[in-house]
């Protein structure tokens, strides 16, 4: 997302052009000074920031996890792409994967983020909505009970902590390569997961 000079980025996410802007902030004919349009852009600039790194954080995730279990790596993005913020392209080696391993797959997006902030796996967080739709419809497929589910998203989602917990310095040098370069081929996000993996500390 571009915030340019002539517009603002609201705490909700609306960008307004500044003329709305000032309309909305401005009651009574008060126009705004320009240290509170300053201090609102620089305010902006820092949640986009903020944004692009958790959709980095979360992409990496998906390929940290995709990696780990031989998957084909294609291009890793966190340009939005109409569905969601962020892409990252795999295919499993196998013609028909492992349910486990494409539940943590799918999950480790959401584990990164939450890895990074210090909780627990939260499925309803923010970016994993497109995650969860793909998971409900490999359980379908799958022929997965409800109770079964559960249990799955329960072990799975605790395997794939472990997993990115282990590779940690894999995520973060792939988060940060995504966001100095926002695309990445598939053989360059493999040269980066190539390297020995820190667990985090």
């Amino acid at each position: 997302m571009d915030v340019s000079s002539n517009a603002v980025q609201l705490e909700d996410s609306r960008i307004l052009p500044l003329t709305e802007y000032q309309a909305v902030t401005a009651p009574d004919s008060q126009t705004p000074t320009t240290d509170q349009l300053e201090c609102d852009i620089e305010r902006a600039a820092d949640q986009i920031g903020e944004m692009d790194r958790q959709v980095a954080l979360h992409e990496a995730g998906h390929a940290v996890a995709a990696y780990e279990f031989e998957w084909e790596i294609g291009q890793v993005s966190i340009d939005a792409d109409g569905e969601s913020d962020g892409t990252a392209r795999m295919k499993s080696a196998a013609a028909t994967s492992d349910l486990g391993h494409a539940v943590q797959v799918l999950l480790a997006g959401i584990a990164a983020q939450c890895i990074d902030a210090g909780c627990a796996i939260d499925l309803s967080r923010r970016g994993g909505e497109q995650d969860m739709r793909q998971i409900a419809e490999r359980f379908a497929k799958d022929g997965t009970s409800p109770d079964d589910r559960a249990v799955t998203l329960r072990d799975q989602g605790h395997a794939v902590e472990q997993l990115l917990q282990r590779n940690w310095t894999k995520v973060q040098a792939l988060m940060t390569k995504l966001l100095a370069k926002r695309t990445l081929s598939g053989p360059e996000t493999v040269a980066i997961l190539k390297a020995p993996a820190v667990p985090r500390q």
